[in-house]
């Protein structure tokens, strides 16, 4: 209703300022403008119109005239011709010239000839001629309107004559010409017809551009405002025309825009605040219940339902004790009575612990406080109940956990002890009395450091002013006890600090766990390593010194035996002869033999670093110096490796020797690729001989195994073991692929990261940096 009148009086307003002021304009612009077509159309017509037939009679005048003048009565009729041609046109109703008697010497209506003009015109007209001939003074012409029978306007031009066709000399004559005025007012009317189509065409267009202003500047801009205040009425929110006059409406229009602006932040405000307080009412997991002072329920929040089981809208009208058991039912309605008898506040204010009545019928502990309100002059009072069941829970699970967790700390067999930030114990479990020989009662109030041996106290110390300040949370470490009876235990120490949520207090917390065999298994196992680190340096200088030693009566006897082939190979028979070559080959064999067992033990000690090389150009010069190369032939692809050469280049040199030297043919082919993964290097080692039985794959990478007799093939039988040695040290391994028929394939693989897995081996030693060619 306040925004209707406020409308009217927005109406009322513009009607009696802006509508007062255009109509006025609106008047004024009639009233000049029909003045200004008026003037006109009197100064047109008297200008143009009658000007333009006062010369046209005017100009016939004057010709007649000119032509009395000049012609004799011998050439009347020439004068009669003209006046005839003259009376042809529609303009012209008569023309006549009377002579100095007042008869018609020449006239354009032929019946009216020589009469009088007296018989010829009404009195009017005739005396207006009468005027011309009696009067004394001159005077040229007489013009005069009339109108005949027929109501056709005529204008009449009368003119003195002289002249020989008048008469005697000093006689006048008179010249008659009557103008037909019907066309040239038929021309005039025309004209006052497009005057007033102009002037209603003027007045259409004034009125449009009036319409167009009011709609514009009055009627669009109103509706408009009448529009937004109707909407803003509906919605609550003004939104401003687009198009607003700049005149009172749109001041207008600005300052109502400006006022809903500011009414709606208001409104904004308290619907934000009104919002809040209902999402705080509703979100909030206590329930919140008022009541008037007959225990009746005013209002619920949604937190009922899941705490009662009741919606809100069950709740409101019934009375509270609805969700009270008994004895608490009965008591609050005898508080409510005599609450209202003596007004007398027990309990208003203070949180009590009861419980309350689910709907079906389970009691639970809660938690109620009731505060009192005044609305309206009527008392009211608001409960906030806490479900209390989970806290309860909770209560009796910690107080278990607690109990199962002083049980397990006291039936542990590890010892826990709790110090305060200075290192005192506060607390201990009997395990660790018992493991330094003291009674509960006496550990407590000791100083850590007074169960620990004398060399172990000051890095105690250390470790607690460490937690203290906060550079380390925990520590473990192993530390040596102190028995009350003098003797020494190990035990690993743990401790770690314990704050409180406030950040005042601090408590460190220890384990100990008894260590004391695994100490003394931990000296035992460094001895037995040390023993064993001992005896295989030994065996390793076993190993060089009996291949040192054994070489020499090898080659004492390789040497005896060339002698006595040379003292006596004339006379020697054919089979002492083998027998002495096969005696230097098994001294060739030994000596070999021995190389490789001394090669086999320094595998281990190999530490090299990367190189960068191309597997072709290797493999060729590996190949250009063995034995029989040049009855074979060899394929190599060029393929950029970077690993330990040396290692590399004997693991290669012993494939392509033992590919030439166990073919079975004197010729053959060997062809060595490689290949990369994101893990390793494969390089293959090809030939086309004889090929090694599958059954027979791992046998010949054992030492001293060889897959023909030694006498066929000379060799010690631990080329492919070497190898295997070797790889296996850098982390790789040797494949074999064969099926003993066509050829075999000897597939390396080296590891691309060796590095990193021989120092998860922890086996880096340092070692022979070279190693000797071994036939297999």
């Amino acid at each position: 209703m306040e925004t209707q009148s406020f409308v009217q009086k927005i109406k009322s307003y513009i009607t009696g300022s802006i509508t007062r002021s255009l109509l006025v304009l609106l008047i004024c612009v009639l009233i000049v403008v029909n003045l200004g077509i008026l003037l006109w159309q009197d100064r047109f017509v008297n200008s143009s119109i009658e000007g333009r037939t006062n010369e046209r009679i005017t100009e016939i005048a004057n010709g007649i005239e000119y032509a009395t003048e000049i012609l004799t009565v011998d050439n009347l009729p020439r004068l009669r011709r003209m006046m005839q041609n003259f009376s042809a046109s529609q303009d012209i109703n008569m023309i006549a010239i009377f002579d100095h008697s007042g008869k018609a010497i020449a006239i354009s209506d032929i019946q009216f000839k020589d009469k009088h003009y007296a018989e010829i015109f009404d009195v009017e007209q005739a005396n207006l001629i009468d005027t011309l001939y009696k009067s004394t003074l001159f005077t040229p012409e007489i013009v005069s309107l009339f109108r005949d029978e027929n109501h056709i306007e005529s204008r009449i031009i009368l003119r003195e004559l002289s002249g020989p066709l008048i008469g005697p000399a000093g006689t006048k004559g008179v010249v008659f010409v009557s103008f037909n005025m019907y066309r040239y007012q038929q021309e005039k009317m025309e004209f006052t017809n497009y005057t007033l189509l102009f002037f209603f065409l003027n007045l259409l267009v004034i009125g449009a551009i009036i319409h167009y202003l009011l709609k514009n500047q009055l009627y669009v801009p109103i509706n408009a405002l009448l529009d937004a205040c109707q909407e803003s009425v509906k919605t609550g929110n003004f939104v401003l025309p687009k198009r607003l006059p700049k005149n009172e409406i749109g001041q207008l229009a600005n300052a109502y825009h400006w006022s809903m602006e500011k009414l709606q932040e208001s409104k904004a405000e308290l619907d934000l605040a009104n919002e809040k307080m209902q999402a705080t009412f509703r979100s909030v997991q206590d329930a919140i219940i008022t009541i008037d002072t007959n225990g009746i329920v005013l209002s619920a929040n949604q937190a009922v339902l899941p705490m009662f089981g009741f919606y809100p809208e069950e709740l409101i009208g019934q009375n509270v004790s609805a969700i009270m058991p008994e004895p608490h039912r009965s008591a609050h309605d005898d508080y409510m009575k005599m609450y209202k008898l003596t007004r007398t506040r027990k309990t208003i204010g203070k949180s009590r612990k009861l419980e309350g009545r689910k709907r079906s019928g389970e009691i639970f502990p809660v938690m109620l406080k009731v505060t009192a309100g005044n609305a309206n002059d009527q008392p009211f009072f608001t409960g906030v109940i806490q479900d209390l069941t989970e806290l309860v829970n909770v209560e009796q699970k910690l107080a278990e956990n607690q109990a199962l967790f002083e049980t397990a700390i006291n039936a542990s067999v590890v010892g826990f002890a709790i110090q305060d930030q200075e290192g005192y114990f506060i607390e201990v479990n009997p395990s660790l009395p018992r493991r330094v020989g003291y009674k509960k009662e006496e550990l407590l109030g000791m100083h850590v450091c007074d169960v620990l041996v004398e060399e172990h106290r000051p890095a105690m110390k250390k470790t607690l002013e460490d937690l203290r300040t906060g550079k380390t949370k925990e520590s473990r470490e192993p530390r040596l006890f102190l028995h009350k009876a003098g003797k020494h235990i190990w035990g690993l120490m743990s401790c770690s600090i314990v704050r409180s949520p406030d950040n005042k207090k601090s408590f460190i917390v220890t384990y100990v766990v008894d260590i004391d065999k695994e100490i003394e298994l931990t000296e035992r196992l460094e001895k037995r390593n040390e023993e064993l680190q001992k005896s295989n340096e030994d065996l390793h200088q076993f190993a060089y010194i009996a291949s040192h030693d054994l070489k020499s009566p090898l080659n004492a006897i390789g040497s005896i035996v060339g002698w006595i082939e040379e003292d006596c190979g004339d006379i020697l028979p054919e089979t002492s002869k083998n027998h002495f070559e096969i005696l230097k080959n098994r001294c060739d064999r030994m000596k070999r033999l021995l190389n490789d067992l001394l090669s086999y033990s320094r595998i281990s000690k190999l530490d090299f670093t990367d190189q960068t090389f191309q597997l072709g150009t290797l493999a060729k010069d590996i190949f250009d110096i063995l034995d029989n190369s040049n009855k074979f032939t060899l394929d190599a692809e060029e393929y950029e490796l970077t690993l330990p050469r040396i290692p590399f280049e004997i693991v290669l040199r012993n494939l392509l020797s033992n590919a030439i030297r166990h073919h079975h043919k004197d010729t053959g082919h060997i062809n060595v690729k490689c290949q990369k993964d994101h893990k390793n290097y494969v390089i293959s080692v090809i030939d086309d001989g004889p090929g090694i039985p599958p059954e027979l794959h791992e046998k010949a990478m054992e030492m001293f195994q060889t897959l023909k007799p030694r006498d066929e093939v000379e060799g010690s039988g631990m080329g492919l073991a070497i190898i295997s040695k070797i790889l296996a040290h850098f982390g790789g391994s040797l494949v074999i692929h064969s099926d003993g028929k066509n050829g075999t394939e000897m597939r390396i693989i080296w590891p691309v990261h060796w590095k990193s897995i021989m120092s998860q081996k922890n086996n880096n030693s340092n070692g022979d940096s070279d190693v000797e060619d071994i036939d297999s």
